[in-house]
């Protein structure tokens, strides 16, 4: 059960790793550029970087941590529920956070 905890936390925490960098503008995001070849924390000035490989880094951050997590937690019955739940506030949250661009 405690491997089912460990998948539990881990998919929760990667939920809230890739939300929390793209709703907290203050939180550092890795850039890629692709065009350079290099992966940095600062923006550079004329080229284009794709941040999106950066919120991924965050989502398995925040799932190592919610699997290290989870493996402490005892096991809960409805705890897939909220995992889903969550997901699909995140959804919500972040088609909400950028209704200009769906426009």
């Amino acid at each position: 059960m405690k491997d089912a905890m460990r998948v539990w936390g881990a998919s929760l925490g990667a939920i809230v790793g890739y939300g929390l960098p793209t709703l907290v503008t203050k939180l550092p995001v890795p850039l890629v550029y692709p065009r350079l070849g290099i992966l940095t924390l600062t923006p550079i000035h004329g080229e284009p970087g794709i941040s999106w490989y950066g919120y991924l880094v965050w989502a398995l951050v925040g799932a190592v941590i919610g699997a290290l997590a989870g493996r402490a937690l005892p096991p809960w019955k409805h705890g897939w529920r909220v995992v889903w739940a969550a997901g699909a506030l995140l959804l919500v949250v972040l088609a909400w956070h950028e209704r200009g661009w769906l426009r």
